[in-house]
């Protein structure tokens, strides 16, 4: 299947998986697709964003075929966490450590932002993928979310200190 969100999108729908396309512009500087996953214990929405990097896209490539060489499929996990500004620190050192245990490595926060995310980068050759891994990699961000996201959101909020889960008192 081609590395295109539209493409992936009429995928989801005949799996009968809601999404919606951003188109470039405004935020957004290439067309995304944004798939909810879901509420969380407080019913808010989480969500994933999906989107295709070509890195050639602005390059003079010789060929469509340099052109599609490689395209990055990004997935990045929203997660609706507020993080208090003071906790930023601590949240960064759970992330890291998050990502050092972790199978699938990829929580980052944004400082700037105040807040976390989970990235999954796959590079796609020839600008194809295959239609069950684009869909469990989908269900693999969600699931990195589903589980790490109290722990996350306790330590933003401050109610978990970050020194109780290295030293082993809080197991994941």
């Amino acid at each position: 299947m081609q590395v295109d969100v539209r493409i992936l999108q009429e995928y989801l729908a005949s799996l009968d998986i809601e999404s919606t396309l951003i188109p470039a512009g405004g935020q957004a500087v290439v067309d995304e697709l944004e798939v909810p996953i879901g509420v969380d214990a407080e019913n808010r929405e989480r969500r994933v964003i999906i989107m295709a990097d070509n890195p050639f896209k602005d390059e003079d490539a010789s060929s469509k075929e340099e052109q599609d060489a490689v395209v990055i499929l990004k997935y990045i996990g929203i997660l609706p966490i507020t993080v208090s500004p003071s906790l930023l620190g601590d949240l960064a050192r759970l992330v890291c450590f998050l990502n050092h245990v972790s199978d699938i490595p990829g929580f980052l926060v944004s400082e700037p932002l105040a807040s976390v995310y989970f990235l999954y980068s796959l590079p796609c050759p020839n600008g194809q993928i295959d239609p069950v891994q684009f869909v469990t990699i989908l269900g693999l961000v969600s699931t990195q979310i589903d589980e790490f996201q109290p722990f996350i959101e306790q330590v933003a909020k401050g109610e978990l200190s970050i020194d109780k889960v290295l030293s082993g008192e809080v197991e994941l």
